[in-house]
């Protein structure tokens, strides 16, 4: 499966500030950690679940590898409940940081 680009990738972690929309860690002294996350699984695009474009930025934001791999192939709201019914957390700021991020432009290349 192809990732997104490496300018893309770039993009969207300096319009994210280099943190995690899904915990709100820092990830400016640790970037390496920071990754790409289709907030709508690319797997959603590919069987119809989802229609449009995986990769548009609306549906990119930044995450640290841990966040990514506990979301796996969920999106958003699924990844919600699960937090909420496994470890009891208040999801609600979660969910407006990935929706601020979603809507804020790409800086310039």
């Amino acid at each position: 499966m192809a990732s997104v680009s490496d300018s893309t990738a770039r993009r969207i972690k300096a319009r994210d500030g280099f943190v995690c929309v899904y915990c709100a860690a820092d990830l400016t002294a640790n970037p390496s950690v920071a990754e790409v996350d289709h907030v709508t699984p690319r797997a959603w695009f590919a069987d119809g679940s989802a229609a449009g474009n995986p990769d548009d930025a609306a549906n990119l934001v930044t995450a640290c590898a841990p966040c990514n791999n506990r979301k796996g192939v969920m999106d958003l709201a699924t990844f919600a409940f699960y937090l909420r019914a496994r470890y009891g957390v208040d999801t609600r700021p979660m969910v407006r940081r990935v929706n601020a991020a979603r809507r804020r432009p790409l800086p310039s290349t």
